[in-house]
């Protein structure tokens, strides 16, 4: 196992990375969004949510497979690459065909068609460029991820203003999505060559290939479930209600999505920390892991979902323009599933290391048939705010079994978790009161200024945060 300063640097890569890939996605999102409208915005995630669920079926779970026989025998990682990009080809050939047929299948107008098409192209590269991240993962060396990440992102940000101001076709922003994973691509190349003396074997090996495949099954299950279940909302509400409502559906979701960066981060710094005490069978610094760790992402996400929640139609507005304002009725709802979403980051946490990877797969296949159902019901009702309800209602039962296996796994203490629940509650709501009333009377960043002040006084005088804890959370990223 990874420990010392080298755990340290990879936590503070990987921290680093998430932060800055959410942030720029997001404001080039959001410029994206003000630029080509709620249709065009529409067609635009569909196109990328479309492809998106084929990406597993060229992957079959591979990469994750590949991490681990790196990270234990670095001798064979060659013959495993080379065999491995091989298989990727021709298998991204294939699904790339089949998806092509079902776009067509479907009857979507040609500009989409073609959007599909480039996007199709960029999932192959991008499945390659995965491949060699997990070699460099099974390294245990996540510097050089986070930088290609950065490299991509910004990429994408460059090409695509320059997209935007043109004022090019909306097929056009294809583009940067493409030559962004180029550039990656040859920079994984570089770093795999230079820094690790690494040239694949094209050399293939049917016996190897079908060996890979077989031990990478049961890593598949949990990348289908995942894939399916982050992406099938916006596939069927483009179905069954057209390209305006996933314009504001997926405007409102790019919201939330962007906030997870600090339970990402988070669960990124604690995940090798409770592996540790697993492997050593300490459960009592688990069980005090776990709950301070429930403390904290309650004290970050409760009052982030009153002051979403409250200023719903102001964000969308200041962050989209007004033409986006309807998309404020699925945020509020959708901010209530993010809640759920930043629990759900403790639980798999807990249940990944302690080997439990099954049950995390079984209840992301759960979730899935769970907003498939809900979607099928709701969205021909009521359109995005049914798209939204049905993404919150699956996240509400994704956290809810995992909540359930945890607490099977470790046993913590519930009264404490939910004591201070109440008053993060409390005083999320009294923070949430002065918005409310403050919000139509001062400039908006003096108004989340005031909200934070009287958010941070009352969790200081609650004594909810003790001196003690903050000293237990430094020296628990220390270690």
């Amino acid at each position: 196992m990874l420990q010392g300063p080298g755990l340290k640097k990879n936590t503070l890569w990987y921290t680093l990375g998430s932060i800055v890939q959410k942030f720029i996605t997001f404001l080039y999102f959001a410029i994206l969004a003000r630029a080509i409208g709620v249709e065009a915005l529409g067609q635009y995630s569909f196109a990328l949510s479309f492809t998106s669920i084929f990406v597993v079926f060229i992957d079959l779970g591979i990469n994750n497979f590949l991490i681990r026989e790196v990270a234990r025998e670095i001798k064979n990682t060659a013959r495993y690459l080379g065999n491995i990009i091989i298989f990727k080809l021709l298998s991204g050939v294939i699904i790339y065909f089949i998806m092509v047929a079902a776009i067509f299948l479907l009857g979507k107008p040609i500009e989409i068609r073609w959007m599909v098409y480039l996007a199709g192209i960029m999932i192959i590269i991008n499945n390659i460029n995965g491949t060699l991240y997990s070699v460099i993962r099974g390294y245990q060396n996540l510097k050089y991820e986070s930088i290609g990440i950065i490299i991509g992102q910004l990429t994408v940000f460059s090409v695509g203003l320059m997209v935007i101001f043109l004022k090019l076709p909306t097929v056009y922003l294809f583009v940067p999505l493409i030559l962004s994973e180029i550039i990656i691509l040859f920079y994984l190349i570089i770093i795999t060559n230079r820094k690790y003396q690494l040239k694949p074997e094209f050399i293939i090996d049917i016996s190897l290939i079908k060996h890979i495949i077989k031990k990478s099954f049961h890593f598949f299950g949990a990348s289908f479930f995942g894939s399916v279940f982050g992406y099938i909302d916006i596939v069927l509400l483009s179905l069954l209600s057209g390209d305006q409502a996933v314009g504001y559906y997926s405007a409102a979701q790019k919201i939330p999505n962007a906030l997870r960066m600090f339970p990402v981060a988070f669960a990124a710094s604690i995940y090798p920390t409770i592996c540790y005490y697993f492997s050593k069978q300490q459960k009592e610094e688990i069980v005090k892991i776990v709950e301070k760790t429930f403390e904290y992402i309650l004290l970050v996400v409760t009052p982030i979902v009153v002051s979403v929640f409250i200023l719903a139609r102001q964000i969308t507005q200041i962050v989209y323009g007004v033409k986006f304002t309807a998309s404020s009725i699925p945020l509020k709802i959708m901010i209530f599933g993010m809640f759920f979403a930043f629990l759900d980051y403790i639980f798999v946490s807990v249940l990944n290391a302690s080997s439990k990877e099954k049950i995390n797969a079984r209840n992301r296949g759960i979730a899935m048939i769970a907003i498939i159902l809900f979607d099928l019901l709701l969205i021909p009702l009521y359109q995005y705010q049914g798209a939204a309800i049905a993404s919150t209602a699956s996240f509400f039962i994704l956290a809810l079994l995992g909540f359930i296996y945890t607490y099977k796994a470790i046993n913590f203490k519930l009264k404490n978790i939910f004591f201070n629940f109440l008053k993060i509650l409390a005083i999320s709501m009294i923070m949430g009161f002065i918005v409310y009333v403050l919000q139509d009377r001062i400039n908006f960043i003096f108004l989340m200024m005031v909200g934070i002040l009287s958010y941070v006084i009352g969790i200081l005088i609650s004594g909810i945060i003790s001196k003690e804890d903050l000293s237990y959370f430094r020296n628990l990223l220390k270690r």
